[in-house]
Protein backbone atom coordinates (compact mmCIF):
# COMPACT_ATOMS: atom_id res chain seq x y z
CA UNK A 1 0.00 0.00 0.00
CA UNK A 2 1.51 3.21 -0.82
CA UNK A 3 2.31 5.63 2.11
CA UNK A 4 3.22 9.69 1.63
CA UNK A 5 6.36 10.51 3.28
CA UNK A 6 7.51 13.31 5.33
CA UNK A 7 10.99 14.94 4.43
CA UNK A 8 12.35 13.01 7.32
CA UNK A 9 10.39 10.15 6.88
CA UNK A 10 11.89 10.34 3.49
CA UNK A 11 15.26 10.55 4.64
CA UNK A 12 14.77 7.63 6.97
CA UNK A 13 13.64 5.50 4.21
CA UNK A 14 16.38 6.35 1.95
CA UNK A 15 18.95 5.74 4.48
CA UNK A 16 16.70 2.58 4.97
CA UNK A 17 16.73 0.79 1.32
CA UNK A 18 19.65 2.51 0.07
CA UNK A 19 22.33 3.21 3.10
CA UNK A 20 23.72 6.34 4.67
CA UNK A 21 25.29 7.58 1.91
CA UNK A 22 22.56 7.50 -0.68
CA UNK A 23 21.58 9.87 -3.90
CA UNK A 24 18.18 11.44 -1.45
CA UNK A 25 20.53 12.70 1.17
CA UNK A 26 22.64 14.61 -1.28
CA UNK A 27 19.66 15.31 -4.17
CA UNK A 28 16.56 16.59 -2.16
CA UNK A 29 16.85 19.73 -0.43
CA UNK A 30 13.96 20.01 2.43
CA UNK A 31 12.90 23.79 1.05
CA UNK A 32 12.59 22.38 -2.48
CA UNK A 33 10.56 18.99 -1.38
CA UNK A 34 6.84 18.91 -2.06
CA UNK A 35 6.01 14.51 -1.82
CA UNK A 36 7.35 11.16 -1.22
CA UNK A 37 5.39 8.20 -1.81
CA UNK A 38 6.50 4.74 -0.84
CA UNK A 39 5.38 1.56 -1.91
CA UNK A 40 6.76 -2.05 -2.06
CA UNK A 41 10.70 -0.84 -1.74
CA UNK A 42 10.37 2.24 -4.07
CA UNK A 43 10.29 5.82 -3.77
CA UNK A 44 8.68 9.24 -5.87
CA UNK A 45 9.75 11.95 -4.85
CA UNK A 46 8.52 15.53 -6.53
CA UNK A 47 10.43 18.62 -5.26
CA UNK A 48 8.25 22.39 -5.72
CA UNK A 49 9.08 22.45 -9.29
CA UNK A 50 7.19 19.42 -10.11
CA UNK A 51 10.57 17.84 -11.21
CA UNK A 52 10.72 13.76 -10.14
CA UNK A 53 12.93 11.25 -8.80
CA UNK A 54 12.05 7.60 -8.73
CA UNK A 55 14.52 4.88 -6.72
CA UNK A 56 13.66 1.10 -6.16
CA UNK A 57 12.71 -1.84 -7.77
CA UNK A 58 9.85 -0.48 -9.41
CA UNK A 59 10.70 2.82 -10.27
CA UNK A 60 9.50 4.29 -13.25
CA UNK A 61 8.09 7.94 -13.67
CA UNK A 62 4.69 9.83 -12.76
CA UNK A 63 2.30 11.07 -15.50
CA UNK A 64 2.33 14.20 -14.14
CA UNK A 65 6.43 14.55 -14.44
CA UNK A 66 7.41 16.25 -17.17
CA UNK A 67 11.03 16.22 -16.31
CA UNK A 68 12.59 13.25 -13.90
CA UNK A 69 15.49 11.00 -12.81
CA UNK A 70 15.23 7.43 -13.25
CA UNK A 71 17.68 4.31 -12.73
CA UNK A 72 18.76 2.92 -15.49
CA UNK A 73 16.86 -0.21 -15.44
CA UNK A 74 13.80 1.92 -15.43
CA UNK A 75 11.97 2.31 -18.95
CA UNK A 76 11.45 5.85 -19.32
CA UNK A 77 7.72 6.72 -21.10
CA UNK A 78 7.80 6.62 -24.48
CA UNK A 79 9.13 9.55 -26.09
CA UNK A 80 11.26 10.92 -23.60
CA UNK A 81 14.40 13.28 -24.30
CA UNK A 82 16.68 11.60 -22.65
CA UNK A 83 19.52 14.20 -21.91
CA UNK A 84 22.17 12.57 -20.40
CA UNK A 85 23.10 9.26 -18.27
CA UNK A 86 25.35 8.93 -15.44
CA UNK A 87 26.36 7.81 -12.23
CA UNK A 88 25.89 8.02 -8.79
CA UNK A 89 28.75 7.19 -6.27
CA UNK A 90 29.16 8.61 -2.59
CA UNK A 91 31.57 7.51 0.19
CA UNK A 92 31.98 8.83 3.76
CA UNK A 93 35.44 10.02 4.09
CA UNK A 94 36.69 10.22 6.86
CA UNK A 95 40.53 12.09 6.63
CA UNK A 96 43.32 10.96 8.87
CA UNK A 97 45.38 13.82 7.51
CA UNK A 98 44.63 17.09 6.94
CA UNK A 99 46.53 19.32 4.28
CA UNK A 100 45.70 21.65 1.95
CA UNK A 101 46.82 22.70 -1.42
CA UNK A 102 45.79 25.67 -3.47
CA UNK A 103 44.47 25.49 -6.98
CA UNK A 104 45.35 28.01 -9.29
CA UNK A 105 41.72 28.94 -10.67
CA UNK A 106 41.19 28.44 -14.26
CA UNK A 107 39.88 30.97 -16.96
CA UNK A 108 35.95 29.97 -17.48
CA UNK A 109 36.47 30.16 -21.66
CA UNK A 110 39.41 27.43 -20.72
CA UNK A 111 36.74 25.29 -18.70
CA UNK A 112 34.24 25.52 -21.17
CA UNK A 113 36.43 24.95 -24.03
CA UNK A 114 37.31 21.67 -22.10
CA UNK A 115 33.71 20.54 -21.76
CA UNK A 116 32.25 21.42 -24.74
CA UNK A 117 34.85 18.78 -26.49
CA UNK A 118 35.18 15.95 -23.78
CA UNK A 119 31.59 16.23 -21.93
CA UNK A 120 29.32 18.19 -24.23
CA UNK A 121 26.02 17.03 -21.79
CA UNK A 122 27.86 17.79 -18.91
CA UNK A 123 25.32 19.00 -15.83
CA UNK A 124 27.63 22.08 -14.77
CA UNK A 125 29.26 25.02 -16.34
CA UNK A 126 31.36 27.66 -15.92
CA UNK A 127 28.98 30.71 -13.89
CA UNK A 128 26.56 27.93 -12.47
CA UNK A 129 25.99 29.14 -8.98
CA UNK A 130 26.39 25.24 -7.17
CA UNK A 131 29.80 25.44 -8.37
CA UNK A 132 32.19 26.05 -5.20
CA UNK A 133 35.48 25.33 -7.17
CA UNK A 134 36.87 23.78 -10.63
CA UNK A 135 39.64 21.22 -9.97
CA UNK A 136 41.77 19.82 -12.85
CA UNK A 137 45.06 17.68 -13.04
CA UNK A 138 47.59 18.66 -16.07
CA UNK A 139 49.66 16.35 -18.20
CA UNK A 140 53.39 16.25 -18.84
CA UNK A 141 52.40 19.57 -21.75
CA UNK A 142 50.34 21.38 -18.96
CA UNK A 143 46.83 20.35 -20.96
CA UNK A 144 44.28 19.98 -18.82
CA UNK A 145 43.62 16.29 -18.26
CA UNK A 146 40.65 15.85 -16.59
CA UNK A 147 38.60 18.34 -14.84
CA UNK A 148 35.30 18.71 -12.09
CA UNK A 149 32.95 20.70 -10.35
CA UNK A 150 32.71 20.66 -6.36
CA UNK A 151 29.19 21.50 -5.95
CA UNK A 152 27.12 22.77 -3.55
CA UNK A 153 23.94 20.70 -4.18
CA UNK A 154 20.47 22.40 -2.68
CA UNK A 155 20.68 19.95 0.25
CA UNK A 156 23.91 21.59 1.10
CA UNK A 157 25.40 18.48 0.45
CA UNK A 158 29.09 18.99 -1.46
CA UNK A 159 29.80 16.82 -4.62
CA UNK A 160 32.50 16.39 -6.99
Amino acid sequence: MATHLTFPELLATAEKLFGRNNYVRFAIAENRFADAIFDDETIWITNNEGFGIALGTKAGSLTEWQRFTLPRTAQPPEGSLIRGTWNFYAAALLPTRVSTTAITPLPDELIANFLALHSPDASVAPGDPEVVSWVYTLDTSEEISALGAIVKWQSGELCL
